[in-house]
């Protein structure tokens, strides 16, 4: 093979490589929302369950989610696989739980992208609070989306485009203080 052929099968080969961990990063989502309690003071904590509820501008339901009581961290249940929370557990002890986790949450990922960029509000309620309507901006990124290929633990993996958002509110009285990107 002459030099130029060489240099365009590598310059081939490294534009699929590329294309492929950028197509699996556009129609792959993770969600990372906090819902954190404001009303102690300026630190927030995350000090309650609440049910969230994701519309799009036309208002239609898009995805409904739970924020734990430990972390505030919010989960999104698929409408058939659920959270996968069951399959992370079994995951640590077999190499079939990992097998399952990995189909469940690669469902779960692919669902979320389907709607997530239509987000513009939420409703959410904890307790004896209802607050609905709530405006929302998503933070998107996809740092290391190049990186899929690289076989080391903390580099590279499945590529998949984050979206992030913190929620205060005031548990007394019942409201937002805001919803939106992370500080």
């Amino acid at each position: 093979m002459r030099w130029p052929a060489r240099l365009g099968a590598l310059a081939l080969i490294v534009v699929a490589v590329l294309g492929y961990g950028y197509w699996r990063a556009w129609s792959r989502a993770n969600i990372s929302m906090i819902v954190s309690d404001m009303s102690g003071g300026p630190n927030s904590v995350p000090a309650f369950v609440a049910e969230l509820t994701l519309r799009d501008a036309a208002g239609r339901l898009l995805a409904k989610g739970r924020s734990s009581a430990r972390f505030g961290s919010v989960s999104f249940a698929h409408p058939q696989h659920g959270s996968c929370d069951a399959e992370e557990a079994s995951a640590a002890t077999s190499t079939e739980g990992r097998a399952q986790w990995d189909r469940c949450i690669g469902e779960k990922f692919r669902w979320q992208a389907g709607w997530v960029k239509e987000v513009s509000s939420l409703d959410i309620e904890f307790a004896q609070c209802r607050v609905a309507g709530i405006p929302l901006t998503l933070r998107q990124g996809r740092a290391d989306w190049w990186l899929w290929w690289v076989p080391l633990p903390h580099i590279g993996g499945d590529p998949l485009t984050d979206f992030s958002a913190k929620i205060l509110l005031d548990s007394v009285p019942c409201q937002a203080r805001t919803a939106g990107f992370y500080e």
